[in-house]
């Protein structure tokens, strides 16, 4: 069972609010910084545009997040759990149910393609998957794999799971606060095709968080299928040879 926390909705709302702010900060300086160099239109694979677009959100979450629990005089470790005892059977769980559920998430997904195409609907692809492949230095590429494995996961389960969901519940809406944690936590991602997919990842990392009173078995649920995704897009075609290879032979 989730501990109560005692997040106040002013206070939470100041933080939704700072987010915002950060995140048209983070934008503003990008823009005047393209201005002043003199471009007309920003190197979109350069390193330097890659962490402005990614960390003008999530960095503004755990900058707003920091901000919000030295007001609250409350520890990381205390706000979510990290220092309750069963760590790494926290960590364990999330592992195994990014596992569990990296198939299923990739049928949601299937389904979901299959009906925006007899719907015409057109879709653009992942954002995430799209500066990867595009990605021109190998600096890019790591610092987005560190970035999708790590500082996104961390950044989105704070907020959502973390702050929002325990916000929602303890005002006595606790359908509402999966419901609407989840969904807006997929919309986020501006992608139709894996929208349901991770509406219900949103849900699996809610039920991890209930059963563990420990944000680190969401957070390790997101990482993982994150970098399973990477692992599949980078290494799909050659473990399905390495697979048929060996079927084959046995």
């Amino acid at each position: 069972m989730l501990s109560e926390k005692p997040w106040k909705l002013d206070r939470v709302v100041l933080v939704l609010l700072g987010i915002f702010v950060c995140a048209c900060t983070i934008s503003l300086v990008g823009g005047l910084a393209q201005h002043f160099i003199g471009k007309q239109k920003p190197d979109e694979n350069s390193l330097l545009y890659i962490v402005f677009v990614t960390m003008s959100l999530q960095g503004s979450i755990l900058l707003a997040t920091a901000l919000f629990l030295r007001s609250q005089r409350i520890h990381w470790r205390e706000a979510f759990g990290f220092s309750i005892p069963g760590a790494g059977h926290a960590i364990l769980l999330g592992v195994l149910a990014a596992i569990i559920f990296f198939p299923v998430g990739d049928l949601l997904q299937a389904a979901s393609i299959e009906l925006v195409t007899k719907l015409q609907i057109k879709a653009p692809p992942q954002q995430a998957v799209e500066t990867l492949q595009d990605a021109s230095s190998i600096a890019s590429r790591i610092y987005l794999i560190v970035f999708y494995v790590s500082i996104g996961p961390v950044a989105e389960e704070i907020l959502f799971r973390g702050i929002l969901y325990p916000l929602i519940k303890q005002a006595g809406y606790r359908r509402i606060a999966l419901w609407s944690t989840s969904i807006v936590f997929a919309a986020i991602h501006f992608n139709l095709p894996i929208f349901l997919p991770l509406v219900v990842l949103g849900m699996v990392a809610v039920w991890l968080y209930e059963k563990t009173n420990n944000l680190l078995a969401p957070i390790t649920l997101h990482s993982t299928f994150n970098a399973m995704g990477l692992i599949i897009m980078y290494f799909g075609d050659y473990l399905v040879q390495t697979f048929t290879r060996w079927f084959h032979h046995h």
